[in-house]
């Protein structure tokens, strides 16, 4: 029950759009976010698999920022878009629109146009009160990709924990924390994703607590925060 209700949130509060939600649903189709545009016609295109579905790309500078347009008939399909982003966004609406069937796969025929109403949609990681391995964050920026996040909130300090290597005051991290390789690394897979591309940012918080004093020349209050943009 819990993961429905999250999981009406985000439909919901990410793309809006009752009516639209309204055809999907009634369609069969669980598509999250909720598109702005669904239409549904008589068909489906078939495939063996993923990698064999006939897909035509097309730039189109009407597409709003992060937004496309899907469109599958029988012969084909042609996805349409005018940044990165929305390219990655319309295979992940694509993926969720296949069905397996006995001999591959096979995609129903609609129209599908969206784009998001906020160009901010994030998700804060507090793994400073509450730390999660590396494998757990990669794995989460995955599913923020999936529903069409475009930013990571990694906050890695604060004063329940440092949760990073610093080399030049060691013994101000937690006894968990990430090594500069598991930063790399999670940055790394963020580039692969929009959350990393010029719309989608990750941005890390460091909470400075009065105990930084003796490795910066300035005065903090345990309350501020330096934000670090890496894109």
């Amino acid at each position: 029950m819990k993961s429905s209700i999250v999981r009406l949130f985000l439909v919901l509060s990410v793309a809006g759009g009752v009516q639209s939600l309204h055809s999907a649903w009634e369609s069969g189709h669980d598509i999250i976010p909720t598109p702005k545009e669904f239409v549904s016609h008589e068909g489906v295109l078939k495939a063996a698999s993923f990698e064999a579905l006939p897909i035509a790309y097309e730039t189109d500078p009407s597409v709003r920022q992060e937004g496309y347009r899907l469109c599958v008939d029988p012969k084909g399909i042609r996805v349409s878009y005018s940044d990165d982003a929305g390219r990655f966004y319309a295979i992940i609406t694509l993926k969720q629109l296949i069905r397996s069937t006995a001999t591959g796969i096979e995609v129903p025929c609609a129209e599908v146009s969206d784009y998001p109403v906020f160009p901010y949609r994030g998700v804060m990681f507090d793994v400073s009160r509450h730390f999660f391995p590396k494998s757990c964050i990669l794995k989460e920026l995955d599913l923020l990709a999936e529903h069409k996040f475009n930013v990571m909130h990694w906050h890695l300090s604060d004063n329940e924990g440092w949760r990073f290597d610093l080399d030049c005051a060691p013994e101000m991290r937690a006894d968990e924390y990430y090594t500069k390789e598991d930063m790399r690394e999670v940055i790394a897979k963020a580039r692969e994703l929009p959350i990393a591309s010029p719309s989608g940012l990750i941005w890390i918080a460091i909470a400075i607590r009065l105990a930084s004093n003796k490795i910066l020349p300035v005065s903090f209050k345990s309350s501020n925060f330096f934000i670090f943009l890496l894109s």
